[in-house]
């Protein structure tokens, strides 16, 4: 394939097709060929092996970024579910939830327990629905603290996911991946 156009109009979009990118989709067989169907992809002829090694041209760029960045932009765009080994529930992958501890340690939320800790950082990142009040009658803790808690975690996760975006938009510029 050729192209003569970026395959993506920003890092953002890269970053959620590698991210979301399912190694089940194939190229089209001689049957779905005859029957008329249409191979699996964005429609930028990334389905199959295409799609994977674009996913993996994509991931390796994020590799080269900082830890911080990895795990912030991981825990944005990597929320991906998946079904678990051990119970067949869907849950998020365990990279994604280290990369969750990691980044609730790195805001300074040390004095939480884990699911407040882990809840906020979803709260600001993934934009997921969080009771404050809820949580502060649970565990005694003030909601208004939670809530400015929050605020504050999202102006800081919002440098650094800017700053890793930029660098990313930079390297895949120069690639071709994005325009």
């Amino acid at each position: 394939m050729t192209t003569d156009s970026p395959l993506f109009n920003s890092a953002h979009a890269a970053l959620i097709f590698a991210f979301h990118y399912s190694g089940q989709q194939s190229p089209r067989s001689p049957m779905t060929q005859l029957l008329g169907g249409h191979g699996i992809g964005s429609g930028k002829g990334l389905h199959g092996l295409d799609g994977a090694a674009q996913a993996g041209l994509i991931l390796a760029e994020f590799d080269r970024l900082s830890e911080q960045q990895r795990h912030v932009l991981l825990i944005r765009f990597g929320d991906v579910r998946h079904s678990c080994p051990c119970c067949g529930q869907m849950a998020p992958s365990e990279e994604w939830m280290e990369a969750l501890d990691a980044v609730s340690w790195s805001m300074g939320l040390e004095g939480y327990p884990r699911k407040i800790r882990h809840g906020m950082i979803e709260k600001a990142v993934c934009r997921r629905k969080w009771d404050a009040k809820q949580i502060s009658d649970e565990h005694g803790i003030s909601e208004r603290t939670l809530r400015h808690q929050i605020r504050d975690i999202k102006t800081r996760i919002a440098k650094i996911e800017s700053q890793a975006l930029n660098d990313l938009y930079s390297r895949f510029s120069e690639s071709g991946i994005c325009g």
